[in-house]
């Protein structure tokens, strides 16, 4: 993320600090276990816009920017307000931050899948554990990659689904608008009722009992943190049969 506001950056990373192991504007989100790959960072650089880093082992990246390439303009049809970040961390409290299922980026485009998701299909499937979503659950193009041993990824050994394996990194190609998103699928202490009723500018979703509270920035971008209720189970088994 670009680090255009000090004070913004610094609330960021303090409120994802339990999270992971910090530095001034940077966390290592923990992994579910040691011997897990990908490691996932977020940062805070001198740089214009939000990009998603794809480091390599011999020393190679991948860098994408999380931008518009369409020159389509579409508003969501989804109903929602935008809260600053001080107004989301000062209603927080209530509910205190326990695990992390998934961060990823959606970009938008309205043609198909976006090429960019195309092309990271090819060039990260043989470095790690790279998956579509379940085709039974749904039906647009989102992929994640799960976290994994060096064994599993080259293939050495079968993957064991049933394995939790967080946080996963969620990667969207998505028609609903032309604004591209930061996502961070958080699980928080205390009831879905109780979160909808201090979160009332949010997206709320009945069904999976979460909700999507967008946070104003000035990256050009949504920001958004899916705030999810505490769970035992992972859902990881539900990729057994997508690896690409």
């Amino acid at each position: 993320m670009p680090d255009k506001d000090k004070k913004f950056s610094e609330q960021f990373i303090h409120f994802l600090s339990s999270l992971g192991k910090t530095s001034l504007n940077t966390v290592d989100l923990y992994l579910s276990k040691d011997n897990f790959l990908p490691q996932t960072s977020f940062q805070f650089i001198d740089k214009d816009v939000p990009c998603v880093v794809f480091n390599f082992d011999d020393g190679s990246e991948i860098r994408i920017d999380i931008t518009n390439v369409t020159n389509v303009t579409k508003e969501s049809s989804y109903k929602y307000e935008s809260i600053s970040f001080d107004t989301f961390i000062s209603r927080v409290p209530p509910f205190p931050i326990v695990g992390l299922d998934h961060i990823g980026f959606n970009l938008p485009y309205f043609e198909g899948v976006h090429p960019t998701l195309l092309k990271l299909r090819e060039e990260l499937k043989n470095t790690c554990l790279y998956h579509t979503f379940p085709k039974h659950l749904e039906d647009e193009p989102w992929d994640f990659i799960i976290p994994g041993t060096t064994e599993e990824i080259d293939r050495s050994v079968s993957v064991d689904y049933n394995q939790t394996r967080k946080p996963k990194f969620e990667l969207v190609s998505f028609e609903n608008c032309s604004t591209p998103l930061v996502q961070i699928d958080v699980q928080l202490k205390g009831t879905y009722e109780d979160k909808k009723k201090v979160f009332p500018e949010a997206i709320h979703d009945d069904f999976l009992r979460n909700m999507w509270v967008y946070i104003e920035n000035d990256f050009g971008i949504d920001i958004c943190f899916v705030l999810g209720e505490v769970s035992e189970r992972d859902w990881s088994f539900e990729f057994a049969k997508e690896r690409i």
